[in-house]
């Protein structure tokens, strides 16, 4: 049986550190953002937050969805894996459109709150990210409007990451060895 475990979140939330407490596991992911800012690369745009909210939403409008564009890669990696973590849904659309072609979808939510989220980009400086509070609440009104709460809301599993990276990646493993005990 395969699976996908479509991580959602809040930017910053640590949707990426989750997936690095569960990297001994040897699950494939899929990094949308990569995707996005590769994207973002090629149509030769600067790579800031409102370009890569650009791309993210002229993709997702071109396809319905922004799975439906990577929906070729996730079919090739389920032909030679049980489980593949997308990193990330961001959108609304994001969730029915995965269902359409991958009928067992866990959905799970990174949640941290917003100083926390803001602090951790800071200290990241991932191309893209805001360089200012304001930039950051923006960010956020922009998630909120594309339907990341409401991913967030329906998930299967909501993971708080308010704590340290060992609480996190206690959380990750434990969540994890019990999707694979249900194989």
């Amino acid at each position: 049986m395969n699976a996908v475990i479509g991580l959602t979140g809040y930017s910053g939330a640590g949707k990426g550190s989750f997936y690095d407490s569960i990297r001994d596991y040897n699950i494939p992911r899929i990094i949308t953002g990569d995707i996005t800012r590769e994207e973002v690369k090629k149509r030769g745009y600067a790579l800031n937050a409102k370009n890569l909210a650009v791309v993210a939403n002229s993709i997702a409008k071109k396809y319905g969805s922004y799975m439906n564009f990577i929906k070729k890669n996730v079919q090739d990696i389920l032909v030679k894996h049980d489980l593949l973590v997308i990193d990330c849904l961001k959108q609304w659309s994001d969730y029915p459109a995965l269902l359409n072609y991958c009928s067992n979808v866990i959905l799970v939510a990174i949640d941290a709150g917003m100083i926390n989220r803001y602090e951790r980009m800071n200290e990241r400086r991932r191309g893209g990210d805001p360089a200012s509070l304001k930039a950051f609440l923006k960010l956020d009104e922009n998630e909120t409007l594309r339907g990341v709460g409401e991913l967030v809301s329906l998930s299967d599993c909501v993971i708080s990451n308010n704590g340290t990276k060992e609480d996190l990646r206690n959380k990750s493993v434990k969540f994890l060895e019990s999707i694979i005990c249900s194989f």
